[in-house]
This record gives C-alpha cells, structure tokens and sequence, in this order.
C-alpha cells in the first residue's frame, strides 16, 4: 500500500500487514503478528465458504486453508531471490556491457549443468529471464517452473559457496542464504508427513537462518540505493510455515511436514496431459489424451509393482 493508504492485511492466519502489526521482521521468532494468531477470523459471518463444513479446529477455522510451499518459495520468494543474486554476480563476468556479461553468465550456468547432468530448463539467461530491463528496477525472474528456481539455487550455492572465489560481501551472505535454503529443503523431501521434533528443529532452523540472510540482503542493498532482494508477502507465508514447524518442535510434539499441502504433484499431473492435449488430433482430443494417460500410467504403474503385466505374471504370482 502507498504511505497514505490503509492496509487491511496480508494474511488469512493472523493480522500481518494490518495497522501496527508488521510482517517483515524476519529475523524474529516471536513476530508482532505471531500473537494475533487465530484472533480475527477472515470470513463473513453472513457467508462463510462451504469448505467451513468439513471437519476444522475449533477457533482456528481458517487453518482449514493452508499455505502451498511450492508456490510461496519455487514460484514465489525463490524467483526474486534467485534473480537478485544472479543479478549481483553478473557483474563479476567480463564484458563492455550488461548482455556480454549475462553471456558469459550464460555459459557458465549451462556448463554446470551439463557438468551436474541437470536440466536447465531454459534455452536462454539473460535480463530479460530475471525480468530486469535496468539497474533501477528489482529483479524478479520470469520463469513459470519451479524446477527452474531448483536449479538456479544449486548453481547459485556451487559458485557462491567456493572457498576459493573472492567474493564481495554481499554475494558472500547470498550464499550463506542459498546453501540453507537447499538444505532446508533436501531435509524437507526426505520426511514422511509427520516429522519427528528434533528433525523438524533442525529443518527449520535452516529455514529461519535463510529468513535472517535474506533481511540482512535487503537492508544492506536499500543502504547501498541497490534494488535488490525485494521482500514480497510470500516471506510472510514461509515466516508461517517455519514456526510452525519450530514450536511444535520445542514442545517436543511431531509436526506437519508442509509438503503435505503442497501443490508440486498437481501442477505436474495437470502439465503432463497438457503436454499430451498437444500431441493428438483436436477432433477426439479429451479421449486421446485420456488413452495416452492411461496407457502412461499403466507401466509406470507396472514398474512401481502395483500391477502385474501379464497373465504369466499374475500365474507366477
């Protein structure tokens, strides 16, 4: 909001954002709006949503609705924060110019990952991917998959973590934030749905100490009149999701791990018919695609053991 507009709040959970309640103190564990959890409900009372009917606790009804992971950091903070940093390392490339330097970044990006065996997932990185057309301007990425923001942060951690590099101070705390960030998240993989409170401890301290680098970023690049490291609302939701993993942990209580509500699955379910919509005739679009799925599924199905490929098999089984 301007400086002369009300702000009515970022958050359906608590009162962030609204009148003396910031969201951005993102070092602290006990937050202005961590005490205002649960306070306010953000429903109309004369139309609450049909979901209100299913099983809920009690005073905490909007928890019924919960923060997507993929889209608050592969599709949210990850892609400013990823473009900020390679923003700021550019300018260590050689070149007359902002393009010949992101050339060269080029290069080297797509030399990791042929070197990694990864999937780049972009044909070009230029400015224009970070969606950054000048230095006045905050970089904010492009890219609509999050597997792109994955392997822009391991690129990111190879090069920024290099004892060797001599690195200005900034790129240094970037990599200090880049290599808990893919910590956190390699641990958060490996869990089941409950995580056990000394592993949950753990997985969110990582967490929380990227939340400290990226408030030092910010603030050091706002003294510099550099705009980088833009915080956007999303930090506010994985402010969220760490300490929901961090208390209960103290408590000596399991957690959720996050990736349960997580939409990662979906999104690829729904972008591989998509895929296949593309591969088939438009006249009996809808039942091709379906055959192709099915016919997909079937032997990954096969291959994961949940069915048998022949009547052989089911004879010897």
């Amino acid at each position: 909001k301007g400086p002369t507009q009300q702000s009515r709040g970022l958050c359906h959970l608590c009162q962030a954002g609204q009148a003396g309640v910031g969201w951005e103190s993102l070092r602290s564990r006990n937050p202005p709006w961590w005490p205002t959890l649960h306070q306010e409900s953000p429903f109309r009372a004369q139309s609450p949503p049909a979901f209100l009917k299913l099983h809920k606790v009690p005073t905490a009804e909007a928890s019924i609705f919960q923060f997507d992971v993929f889209h608050t950091w592969h599709l949210g903070i990850g892609k400013y924060f990823s473009a900020s940093c390679l923003a700021a390392y550019s300018e260590l490339f050689p070149g007359n110019n902002i393009d010949e330097r992101f050339c060269n970044l080029q290069s080297d990006f797509f030399s990791f990952c042929k070197a990694e065996s990864k999937s780049a997932g972009l044909t070009k990185l230029s400015k224009d991917t970070l969606q950054w057309p000048s230095k006045n301007e905050f970089p904010c990425g492009c890219w609509f998959k999050g597997s792109i923001t994955t392997v822009l942060c391991e690129f990111l951690e190879c090069r920024l973590c290099d004892p060797q590099a001599d690195l200005p101070p900034l790129l240094s705390k970037a990599g200090e934030a880049v290599a808990s960030i893919n910590k956190f998240f390699k641990l958060l993989y490996e869990e089941d749905v409950f995580i056990q409170p000394d592993q949950a401890r753990i997985i969110s301290e990582h967490g929380l100490r990227f939340l400290r680098r990226l408030a030092t970023l910010a603030r050091d690049s706002c003294l510099a009149g550099r705009p980088l490291f833009l915080l956007v609302p999303k930090c506010h939701a994985f402010h969220h999701l760490l300490l929901d993993m961090l208390v209960p942990s103290q408590r000596g209580v399991a957690c959720f791990n996050p990736l349960t509500w997580s939409t990662q699955q979906d999104e690829d379910f729904v972008g591989r018919p998509s895929r296949l919509s593309r591969r088939v005739a438009p006249q009996r679009c809808a039942e091709r695609v379906l055959q192709r799925h099915l016919m997909a599924s079937h032997s990954e199905f096969v291959k994961a053991k949940y069915l048998l490929s022949s009547q052989g098999d089911v004879q010897r089984a």
